[in-house]
């Protein structure tokens, strides 16, 4: 089942790859990241993380996920405040 995300920051590290964090806009965090899997049609390696980031209040931010694009060069296909769909991989 695809989930509605809104990007909220992408990263590019040199070394390590080219990283979306994006918020499921619904709520729903029930969702597999497997082989396949596609974040706003790009695809994406199959994991995903919860970076360390913190509320203003400063409690932890449990509902903001880091996947990995496969290809760094997709990353400016991506925009801050963008609605993309995780979808499944087949």
């Amino acid at each position: 089942m695809a989930v509605e995300f809104i990007i909220e920051e992408t990263l590019d590290l040199d070394e390590r790859g080219a990283f979306v964090f994006a918020r499921p806009i619904t709520g729903q965090d029930d969702f597999r990241v497997v082989r396949g899997s596609t974040l706003g049609g790009l695809p994406v390696k199959p994991y995903v993380d919860m970076p360390r980031r913190v509320l203003p209040d400063g409690t932890p931010d449990l509902n903001c996920f880091q996947f990995q694009l496969i290809d760094r060069n997709d990353l400016p296909q991506i925009e801050k405040g963008a609605k993309v769909l995780l979808e499944p991989g087949r």
